[in-house]
């Protein structure tokens, strides 16, 4: 998930290369701090929110989706 974030390729290729080369999808907790460990900044969950909002736009899905994402990173913290 950071390599994906640092490439701005979307989330779920991290889940595509994990699947891959493991013959199974990811435990969903295991997302959880990934990218900015467990003390992030206003400033991670901005640019956090940046970032999913240009993938799903780009990819077309639905806001949900990136609420979903967010959540995944930084637990079930409000979307703002």
């Amino acid at each position: 998930r950071r390599r994906a974030f640092q490439e701005t390729a979307a989330p779920n290729w991290a889940i595509h290369v994990f699947t891959t080369k493991f013959g199974r999808l990811p435990e969903i907790a295991w997302g959880r701090g990934a990218i900015f460990g467990d003390e992030p900044t206003s400033a991670d969950k901005r640019a956090y929110q940046k970032y999913l909002k240009t993938i799903a736009d780009g990819q077309g899905k639905d806001p949900s989706w990136a609420i979903d994402e967010f959540r995944q990173e930084f637990g079930s913290e409000d979307w703002q």
